[in-house]
């Protein structure tokens, strides 16, 4: 996490994936003094998964 952080200014972080390891993610993150966004992986696929499906038919 601290090599990672080191390479952006950004203070507001996008942590995607199952809930309960976004949780971890976002607690490291908060220590650190950024802002962690948590985003559910499955429902971003299917969401992205659908719009794809429907500019296709």
């Amino acid at each position: 996490m601290r090599a990672g952080l080191g390479e952006s200014d950004e203070q507001d972080i996008v942590v995607m994936g199952r809930p309960e390891l976004t949780k971890l993610y976002s607690e490291a993150i908060q220590i650190a003094g950024r802002t962690p966004h948590e985003v559910n992986g499955e429902q971003a696929f299917l969401a992205g998964a659908k719009g794809i499906a429907e500019l296709i038919e």
